[in-house]
């Protein structure tokens, strides 16, 4: 083959990469989990120790990021209802205040730079109890860069999330 055939391939499949990823990212915004896909975030980690606690009448969701390795991190916005509450990087952490009620939620992981970089999303439902603390892994399933990526959202019991929590750094994010 021809090195412009080559090229004209490989060029090809990435742009059916990128629809794919597009569509999937679209059919989970359907459920009214996801934000817009445009929105992308710079993400920090510190590793100082944070406690939080509900405001009164609200509730707190944890998002833990348990990346399991592999040449490139793990980089995930985490939706409710339709926005994007912040993003992880590798392992770590965010906390958000959250109103009491029946919510959607969206973890779009994306892992790689350029040409090999992929994305998934993963989705969850739950309803929030003023007062309560919940707290939701997006853990990458995969076992190394030559796997599919595949990214679950798992809650988790409050002992097992505070402990996960309290081992990771918390993210600090703001949009780009």
């Amino acid at each position: 083959m021809s090195r412009n055939l080559l090229c004209s391939l490989a060029f090809v499949a990435c742009i059916f990469s990128i629809t794919a990823s597009a569509q999937e990212l679209s059919s989970a915004a359907s459920f009214g989990a996801c934000g817009n896909p445009n929105v992308r975030f710079v993400v920090k980690t510190e590793s100082a120790l944070h406690t939080y606690t509900p405001d009164p009448g609200k509730a707190l969701v944890y998002f833990i990021e348990k990346d399991v390795g592999g040449f490139f991190t793990a980089h995930t916005r985490i939706g409710m209802d339709g926005h994007w509450l912040g993003a992880t990087e590798g392992n770590s952490y965010f906390a958000a205040q959250i109103d009491p009620g029946p919510h959607h939620l969206c973890a779009d992981t994306h892992k790689g730079k350029l040409w090999v970089a992929r994305s998934e999303t993963a989705l969850a439902h739950f309803t929030a109890q003023p007062a309560g603390v919940y707290y939701f892994e997006v853990r990458d399933l995969s076992l190394n860069e030559n796997e599919d990526l595949d990214v679950a959202l798992i809650p988790l019991d409050s002992d097992e999330g505070a402990s996960l929590a309290g081992s990771f750094p918390v993210s600090n994010f703001h949009r780009k």
